[in-house]
Order: C-alpha cells, then structure tokens, then sequence
C-alpha cells in the first residue's frame, strides 16, 4: 500500500525565513518614516501587539524577494514538490500579505494558510481540517511543540540541541536541518568590535600622558567611559545596519544582520538599548563626554547613500570619535581642560 501523500506545512517566522516578520515590518516602517513607530502607540494601546503588527505590514510591507530565506528550508520545499506534495506556508493573519508575496515570488507555495498565534489553537485546527497525523510540519521555535506533536513527520531547521531532542522522543519521524548558526565573527562585524580596541587604546594611552595622575583610582572612570563608547558603537552599528536592510540585501545578503544570522529577538532590542546605555553611562562626566558620544552614533546614521549625507556622517563621526574622544579621556581622568 503506498504511503499518503503528507502536505508540507511551513512556519514563515524563523523557519522559511531566518526572521521574524513583525521585526522585518518594523525596520521597514522605520526606516521609510522615522515617527511611525511613535504614531502607531494607539494601535498598540487599542488592539494589542496584532492590530499593531498588522498596521506595520500594511504600512511598510518588507520586499519578500530580498528577504533571508532559510537555504535548507528551501531544499526541503523543492524536494517536496518534487514528490508532488502540497506545500503550505502558515502565518500569522498580520503576515499574510508577506507571506502571499513569498509564495507568488519562489511559485513553490500552493496555499496561504491564516492561522491565529496559539500553538495549542493552531494545532486544533490543522489536526480538523487534515486529520490526526496529516501532515508534515517544518518549524523552529519550542513554541511549535504543540504543533509537532500533532503532525505526521517532524521537520526542524536551525534547532537548538534541546529542541532536537525533544522532537526525537516523539513518535513521529523528525528530520532535523542545519542552518549556519551566528559565529562570533558575525557577533563581532555587527556590533563593530574593533571600535572597542581602538578605544581602549586611546584610554589607556591617556593614562601616560595625563600628568600626576594616580593610575588606580582613574581606573573605574575610564572604564565607564570607555564602555560607554563601545555601547553607543555597538548599538549605533546594529541600527545602522537595520535601518539599511532593503539596500544591504539589494546588492549583498552575506552580512551578519541583512543574513539573518544575527537574531533580530536579540539585535532590535540591543540596537534600542545598548546606546541608551552608553548615555547613561557617560551622563555623569558632563556634557564634553555627551558630545563626543552624540557625534560618534550621528555620524554612520546620517550618512545615507547620497554625496552630502556621506560627507556630513563622515565629518560628525571622525569629530566625535578622533577630536573629542581623548577628551572625554581626560575629563574622566579628572584632568582640568583650559582654553
């Protein structure tokens, strides 16, 4: 007796693309208009993170033919229609323009299908409309265990080892693919590691050259400044990079962020924070170390793609990190500055 032909039931978030579809709709809201997220509280406060998530997309719909797709996930797809089985790509309803989009771009898709958040009520409906054992699921996230238990064969893609193993204790066949995972390479391209190197050695050449200066109680200073440049370099780095991604991945889609392979879970919220950081941090060394600071993160975002944004990113950024950072130095250092 031949085997039943299973449809093949795929996650967009995480799974056929590396990120989720609510950051991708973010950073294009973002940056096409920069208020957008602030005029957009109410949907938050009235209709919760859905009414905002669907605002997003359909203000700022992401570009499905430069998203990052899953490599793996992809093969697994062609292989499936191949054997001439349906495959099925699940949403949030929020996502279903951006998903509708993937489907009529790669044509390997034959069905959208619109399914509430809730692992435990998409389950349900999938196990009604297909059956007990009916299908085949490709996911990414411990929140799709619901899911998988109710599906035929297991497929994961970019799992952790714990997840992996919980899918092979089920009673089903479970297929586990590889992604290229972030590397601290990649950790480091993103958040600009060598600035921190740089500072650290302008800093601690100041400590020779500031004279009378008692080295272990400048120690604790320094450090705040100098964690407070890295911070607001790193984070200005992962903004930049976000704030950039349709024109990244239009020319290069090898980059830690535009690839995906940096978590966007982790960079949205260290893209918002880490600068903030980096203020709080330098705020009680007086206004010479916010400057420096303020020209530093300015410069790589005002410098756009045309001449004069160049030129004006490229002046703020090399006055911020080149003229004025020694300064900070010895204002932390307790050194007096006279004109």
């Amino acid at each position: 007796m031949p085997k039943p032909r299973l449809p093949l039931l795929v996650a967009l978030d995480d799974a056929l693309i590396r990120t989720p579809a609510a950051h991708e709709a973010f950073w294009a809201a973002v940056a096409r208009d920069s208020t957008l997220p602030l005029r957009l509280g109410g949907a938050l406060l009235l209709g919760g993170r859905s009414r905002l998530r669907a605002e997003l997309a359909r203000r700022a719909p992401p570009d499905a033919a430069h998203l990052p797709l899953r490599p793996e996930a992809l093969a697994l797809l062609k292989r499936w229609r191949r054997q001439r089985n349906a495959v099925i790509l699940l949403a949030d309803p929020s996502d279903t323009p951006l998903a509708e989009a993937l489907a009529a771009h790669f044509g390997l898709i034959d069905e959208v299908l619109a399914l509430p958040p809730d692992p435990d009520a998409r389950a349900d409906a999938l196990a009604e409309r297909f059956g007990a054992r009916g299908f085949a699921y490709l996911g990414a996230s411990a929140r799709d265990l619901p899911i998988w238990q109710a599906a035929g064969r297991v497929f994961s893609v970019g799992a952790t080892a714990t997840l992996r193993a919980r899918l092979d204790a089920l009673d089903t066949p479970a297929e586990h693919l590889r992604d290229r995972p972030a590397t601290a390479q990649d950790w480091a391209d993103a958040l600009a590691a060598p600035g921190w190197a740089w500072n650290l050695a302008v800093f601690l050449a100041l400590l020779g050259l500031a004279p009378g200066t008692d080295i272990a109680p400048a120690l604790a200073p320094l450090a705040a400044v100098w964690l407070a440049f890295g911070m607001t370099g790193s984070g200005t780095a992962l903004l930049r990079d976000l704030l950039r991604l349709e024109k990244l991945r239009a020319t290069d889609t090898s980059g830690p962020v535009a690839s995906g392979r940096v978590p966007f879970r982790l960079a949205t919220p260290l893209a918002l924070i880490l600068p903030v950081a980096g203020v709080a941090l330098a705020a009680p060394f007086g206004a010479l170390v916010l400057a420096a600071l303020a020209l530093a993160a300015a410069g790589p975002i005002i410098a756009e793609e045309h001449t004069l944004g160049r030129l004006a990113g490229g002046v703020l950024f090399r006055l911020g990190m080149i003229a004025l950072r020694p300064f900070a130095g010895l204002v932390a250092l307790g050194v007096p500055l006279t004109l």
